[in-house]
């Protein structure tokens, strides 16, 4: 991670001007209720080097992140991070198969976000998600794939004799609607 910006607040009254150091505390909820809008980018970058995590989480949280800001996030070491990162828009414009493969094998909570919402990544291609969310072996990941909508049915049927009987009776229920 780069050096992490200093954040001050600035406050003037005429011509005195003082600066005070922010807290990472009064950081994150600065952050958290900062507007989420595109002129936001900027801001939101800066405080994804942040060496607080709690900070990070925050801007993790936002959807107007540019490129270079979930680049910074996606090589977190929270996975607090990584997991919030996971569910937004932002994440889904920029990831790349290999950033989607390793959220995938790296917890099972960043996989079912990335089942959840498998169609929707704009740099990959759904069937090669598709294909590696299938050799899962954890059941929570499973059932986030058979029960997203857009998973094509033949992958929905392959699970309708599944072992674990709610991943089955979702995959029955899925092929009969």
């Amino acid at each position: 991670m780069s050096e992490s910006p200093t954040f001050k607040l600035s406050v003037t009254s005429g011509k005195k001007t003082i600066e005070i150091p922010i807290s990472y505390e009064s950081l994150a909820s600065f952050i958290s209720s900062y507007p989420d809008r595109p002129d936001s980018a900027t801001l939101f970058e800066l405080a994804a080097s942040h060496t607080s995590s709690y900070v990070r989480e925050q801007v993790a949280y936002k959807e107007n992140l540019s490129e270079a800001t979930v680049e910074i996030l996606k090589q977190d070491s929270s996975i607090n991070v990584l997991r919030c990162l996971a569910r937004t828009e932002s994440f889904r414009k920029y990831a790349h198969l290999e950033d989607v493969l390793r959220f995938v094998s790296l917890d099972p909570e960043l996989a079912q976000s990335v089942a959840s919402y498998f169609e929707s990544y704009e740099q990959v291609e759904p069937s090669k998600i598709i294909d590696a969310l299938s050799k899962s072996t954890d059941p929570g990941i499973l059932y986030s794939l058979v029960s997203n909508y857009s998973t094509p049915k033949k992958v929905v049927k392959s699970f309708t004799n599944y072992a674990d009987p709610h991943i089955a009776g979702e995959a029955k229920a899925r092929m009969s609607s």
